[in-house]
């Protein structure tokens, strides 16, 4: 059975189409000519015959409308298919508009009546006598229906040889077409193999013209895409969480999925790259909305503490560690970025982690089922994979600056922290008026305790110190280390008279405290403080902190260990206010 495809059968088609209207036409033509060639055969026959019968009649014979000898006639009707002769005298009607024309111009008039079965030649003979005058009318008619048969045949055999030679031309153009054929198949189906991703299929000819170039060409394509794939696939993982089943199964739509997942993930990155702790984590909780996750807590643990990031109710905390501890999930079993399902809040949940630092982890729950979670959290494990670097990058920097910002014998802020601390702080007061007292405090004397007792004695009263400003000043106010043996104190909304009451309470608590030598002598130390406010008596603060030290050393000239409040007066006359930047 023959098997055409649409473009061969369409050609095939086409060209039988054409070669039977051909048929068609030369059938029609031949026709035309076979019949105008057997009317005039008839017409010559019609009048070979008339004549001979002409030749034969006389006057009476045009009297009686008889022939003389009436066997010859038979005897060719017989040959010649005559269907009839007719005698017309001069003096008889003529019915025939032919006869009464031959009549009328003495010559021979032929005439073809044509009927569904075949055609008729009739031939009208005028019959000259002697004297020249017409003495009747032969009307011969002649059958050539025998003829029409014979051109029908003819016909017919001419039209089914053009057939017989259409089918030949088909079947030798479908052996000829048959490789081009295959190699269309097979084209269509590599076509639609490379459509899923599969571009190891080959195309096979025999064919050595263009075709076979051309599958040539594409099998070598198809082979450098394959190879390009390939290597692009084995360096994937590399730079993320990669797993194949998580993807399309099509590796040209894989690779352009793990692209825009690849780009998406270092945009993320190189976005938080400038940017704190605190907006990093806010940009991780907009992520979980991003990609579908529905959060419920974010906790960050570390070895010291744990602090919750979101949501902001702290009571969320205490329920979060009702939820491990029910879900007997104890800290030792716990990897990095495995799902576990545990009962939040009496509803079934996803709990999950993922270490930052050594020290630093991040605990997420998420509302989420475990199956439809799995699917997103590879994607989430490659946003961590590549923030993890740049988020302990940020941690450390903190840490950093925290500890470049600490004294590290007292553990108090430094004059670093302090500058950037004032600064901000005169920028955010000038927006929601916020009021600090400046309280600058120094120990009296204390070379003489360095010089008596020696340096390491020096320090405990310097950490001692600071131990009496921790449990003193309120978690809202600041003491610095601000050189040497002076500190200074900024407490948050306090006014004056308050603020020296923190101060007494200070002096009290730290004179009362009797150090002891390493030779066991006993001695203690006062403290001589200076008091202003800002913004009262100075628009920023880091002129605010210059008049307490002022007042400070008006209470040393004053005579030590004494609180003195800022005074105008007290500011020295080659003294420029305006000089003191905040």
């Amino acid at each position: 059975m023959l098997h055409f495809n649409r473009v061969s059968t369409k050609f095939f088609i086409i060209l039988a189409l054409s070669w039977f209207a051909l048929a068609v036409i030369m059938a029609v033509v031949i026709s035309i000519g076979v019949r105008n060639l057997g009317v005039m055969s008839t017409k010559d026959d019609a009048l070979l015959i008339a004549r001979l019968l002409d030749g034969q009649l006389g006057a009476h014979d045009f009297a009686t409308h008889t022939f003389k000898d009436i066997e010859r006639p038979f005897q060719i009707a017989q040959t010649y298919h005559i269907e009839s002769v007719e005698l017309f005298n001069k003096n008889d009607s003529l019915p025939n508009p032919y006869a009464q024309q031959a009549f009328a111009q003495k010559r021979e008039i032929v005439e073809i009546v044509e009927h569904l079965d075949g055609f008729y030649a009739r031939i009208h003979v005028p019959h000259l006598g002697a004297n020249g005058d017409i003495e009747g009318i032969m009307s011969v008619t002649v059958n050539a229906i025998a003829f029409r048969q014979k051109y029908m045949q003819i016909v017919w055999w001419m039209f089914v040889l053009i057939l017989a030679f259409i089918v030949l031309e088909i079947l030798v153009l479908r052996k000829i077409f048959s490789p081009y054929i295959a190699f269309y198949e097979d084209l269509c189906e590599n076509i639609l193999e490379t459509d899923k991703g599969n571009f190891k299929k080959q195309l096979h000819t025999k064919l050595r013209d263009e075709v076979g170039d051309i599958a040539l060409l594409i099998n070598t394509t198809n082979a450098k895409i394959d190879a390009i794939i390939c290597n692009i696939e084995s360096r994937i993982p590399s730079l993320m969480h990669y797993q194949k089943e998580h993807y399309h199964s099509n590796p040209l739509v894989r690779i352009n999925e793990v692209i825009d997942e690849l780009v998406d993930v270092y945009q993320f990155k190189r976005h938080i790259e400038a940017k704190s702790i605190d907006a990093i984590e806010q940009d991780f909780i907009e992520l979980f909305e991003r990609i579908g996750l529905r959060l419920l807590v974010f906790v960050e643990s570390t070895n010291a503490k744990d602090r919750l990031i979101y949501p902001a109710d702290q009571s969320i905390l205490r329920a979060y560690y009702q939820s491990l501890n029910l879900c007997h999930l104890p800290f030792e079993t716990r990897h990095e970025k495995h799902v576990y399902p545990i009962t939040f809040q009496n509803k079934p949940a996803l709990w999950t982690m993922f270490y930052i630092t050594t020290n630093v982890r991040w605990e997420c729950v998420f509302d989420e089922t475990e199956e439809r979670f799995n699917t997103i959290f590879p994607l989430l494990s490659n946003y961590f994979s590549t923030s993890t670097s740049t988020i302990e990058n940020r941690y450390l920097l903190d840490l950093l600056k925290a500890n470049s910002q600490k004294d590290a014998l007292t553990g108090l802020n430094n004059r670093a922290f302090l500058d950037e601390f004032s600064h901000n702080i005169t920028s955010q007061a000038q927006r929601i008026e916020l009021e600090y007292a400046v309280m600058m405090i120094d120990i009296d004397f204390f070379k003489k305790v360095n010089d008596n007792y020696g340096h390491n004695i020096g320090d405990k009263v310097l950490r001692h110190l600071a131990l009496v400003f921790t449990q003193t000043i309120r978690t809202s106010d600041l003491a610095v280390r601000y050189g040497g043996e002076e500190f200074l104190i900024l407490l948050l909304g306090c006014p004056q008279q308050d603020a020296i009451h923190v101060a007494q309470k200070i002096k009290e608590i730290f004179e009362s405290h009797a150090f002891e030598s390493d030779f066991g002598e006993s001695f203690c130390c006062t403290l001589s403080v200076g008091i202003s406010c800002f913004p009262h008596d100075a628009n920023n603060m880091a002129l605010a902190i210059k008049y307490a030290d002022i007042a400070l050393y008006a209470a040393k000239n004053a005579g030590r260990n004494q609180i003195l409040c800022f005074a105008e007066h007290m500011i020295p006359r080659d003294f420029d206010p305006l000089k003191v930047k905040g």
